[in-house]
């Protein structure tokens, strides 16, 4: 046999090894793999390229820029499910897109940090941060961040009791008695979106209060939360929207009387990520030092601690999630003064019904 013969008959037969396996994996049942990189996962989940191309950020992402964190070295049997936080919090990644883009991915201000902060979205993080649906404090990121559709519930007591005692002057909240722990059912927060966890969302500044705190709202239309009717003060009519008017007050623009902004005190100096936790008193406790820009006017939030007893002291002493609902009972019922001691009874939201002494005063 001649020399070229012999060759092509090599040739052959090496071809025919070659392709043996994929014809035994095409008749015997095994996957077909493809051959590396992204195009594995697509073949499971093609809808997820087409969820990051349609996003606003991690637009044109490779699986791996997210799911193989470490490399290889950190690879599971499917991929790695990475947090969030992987890439958000310090230090930062720098991370190169499918078109060779080269992005250094933007700090989560507070939960990518370890700072003290006057964040009010703290207990939502980290309760999703100690179950595990998803990984970390995945499943409150993607909440807001994503097109992704979630339930959200958490519990606060049905009503608060109290008593305002009158002691020679000086008033006092006394005898607090809170309600059976309630569940409130917020709205399905996928109400306006579309269910796609990949679907990166604009960033906070598009967020909508209510998408999540429908029973605020409820409260905040029926005239309380925060929309006291003594002095027709904090109405919601003058805004633009309700959440607008949600963030004059949990995302304040502040100033001291020398124009430094944020006002230098607490918690207005204080990182948030989205919204700030504040009660009545940190606006109405400081004595004419503090500016706020209240639907585009800067005003000062009036303040006189004789005028009802020094009751300010009082109030501050109490847990930070109780005082707003002892201002808003008094100024809902018209400021009553006790001449000895008064009885409150408020009912939470996205209820605002209020007895005074055993008789109902509100609505």
């Amino acid at each position: 046999m001649e020399l070229r013969h012999q060759l092509l008959i090599v040739a052959l037969i090496s071809a025919a090894i070659l392709f043996l396996p994929s014809v035994y994996s095409l008749f015997s049942g095994e996957h077909a793999f493809y051959d590396s990189g992204t195009s594995k996962c697509i073949k499971c989940h093609p809808d997820t390229i087409q969820d990051l191309e349609s996003s606003i950020h991690h637009t044109y992402f490779s699986c791996e820029n997210c799911h193989l964190i470490d490399g290889a070295s950190n690879h599971t049997h499917g991929s790695d499910a990475p947090r969030c936080l992987d890439c958000h919090a310090l230090p930062l990644r720098m991370v190169t897109d499918s078109n060779n883009n080269t992005f250094i991915s933007p700090l989560a201000g507070v939960f990518g940090e370890n700072i003290t902060n006057a964040e009010s979205h703290n207990p939502l993080v980290n309760g999703a941060d100690s179950n595990n649906l998803m990984k970390g404090e995945n499943e409150a990121c993607v909440s807001c961040h994503s097109a992704f559709s979630n339930d959200v519930s958490y519990t606060r007591p049905e009503f608060i009791e109290w008593d305002i005692i009158n002691s020679s002057g000086t008033w006092t909240v006394s005898n607090i008695v809170t309600g059976q722990t309630k569940i409130v059912n917020e709205m399905n927060i996928s109400e306006n979106f579309n269910g796609k966890l990949h679907n990166i969302r604009s960033g906070i500044t598009d967020l909508n209060c209510n998408s999540c705190h429908e029973d605020i709202k409820q409260a905040v239309l029926a005239g309380g939360h925060s929309n006291e009717q003594w002095g027709n003060n904090h109405g919601y009519t003058g805004y633009a929207d309700l959440n607008s008017y949600c963030k004059s007050c949990h995302k304040p623009l502040t100033q001291n009387s020398i124009g430094n902004s944020p006002y230098p005190a607490n918690p207005f100096n204080l990182p948030i990520h989205s919204s700030m936790t504040v009660s009545c008193m940190d606006c109405h406790g400081r004595s004419g030092n503090l500016f706020v820009d209240i639907n585009g006017a800067i005003k000062t939030p009036p303040y006189n601690s004789n005028s009802m007893g020094n009751i300010e002291n009082s109030i501050t002493l109490q847990p930070a999630f109780l005082q707003g609902y002892f201002c808003i009972a008094c100024k809902n019922t018209g400021n009553p003064v006790p001449n000895n001691s008064l009885h409150f009874k408020l009912y939470t939201e996205p209820q605002v019904t209020i007895y005074v002494n055993g008789t109902q005063q509100y609505p």
